[in-house]
């Protein structure tokens, strides 16, 4: 189910995709022209060569040419990336053991706030406060920490654990950029995304990383509270 956002970039990216093609297609024909007139084929194309002085300006000016042809790359490639982003993000599948839909693979914020999983989601972030002394103490120890989460949006700890996780990184205002959410399903397994390297035993699971290093895990629920225990993990380093 592809959210409002994704469809916009989606016909966005179709529609500036389709614009250069036609601009990359006209540059060549007027280049065409240019050669054409250079070359004194007159014979061939009479009425296009007696116009193509004001042609060959332009096709004469390669810089133009190259910007173009890199425009089309630039576009077909955000076009390929708009398609891949809304195919592996927020992936609603059926559970087979359950008359229930589930997130699988790779997913973010976004999707765990969309039906049917948005009453869970917000019942457990408006319902959790972190302590503020823990939260001002973990702000300096966040700088350049990546936060890969696997869930399960079937698994009750993860209804409650990872929207209260959510409202600790608002409360320090830490961009979503540093989180990666993967789901699975109720045999840990993610769809396309393979997380067999993860050793995930229990969800959710938080794994912190700094430089590419894991720094430590949080695993079902808290020994203490979230904030308690991301505060362990980070000062161990």
């Amino acid at each position: 189910m592809k959210t409002l956002l994704e469809l916009v970039f989606f016909f966005l990216c179709c529609k500036v995709l389709i614009i250069s093609i036609i601009y990359y297609l006209w540059s060549r024909v007027l280049h065409f022209f240019d050669q054409a007139y250079k070359f004194k084929k007159i014979h061939l194309i009479p009425f296009f060569v007696k116009r193509s002085k004001r042609f060959s300006k332009f096709a004469k000016n390669q810089s133009k040419l190259n910007r173009m042809k890199k425009l089309v790359c630039l576009f077909s490639l955000l076009f390929a990336g708009s398609l891949l982003f809304a195919q592996e993000f927020n992936k609603i599948v059926p559970d087979p053991d359950k008359n229930a839909n589930i997130l699988i693979g790779r997913c973010n914020r976004e999707g765990l706030q969309m039906e049917p999983f948005k009453a869970a989601f917000d019942n457990s972030y408006s319902n959790y406060t972190a302590d503020e002394n823990i939260v001002k103490q973990l702000k300096k120890k966040l700088h350049s920490v990546k936060i890969l989460i696997v869930m399960g949006t079937w698994c009750g700890d993860s209804k409650e654990q990872v929207p209260a996780f959510y409202k600790i990184l608002d409360d320090l205002k830490i961009s979503d950029s540093q989180v990666e959410i993967i789901s699975v399903d109720r045999k840990k397994l993610a769809g396309d995304v393979d997380i067999s390297g993860l050793n995930i035993e229990r969800v959710p699971t938080f794994i912190f990383y700094r430089d590419g290093r894991e720094l430590g895990r949080i695993v079902e629920k808290p020994s203490s509270t979230l904030e308690k225990n991301m505060l362990l993990i980070l000062s161990q380093e």
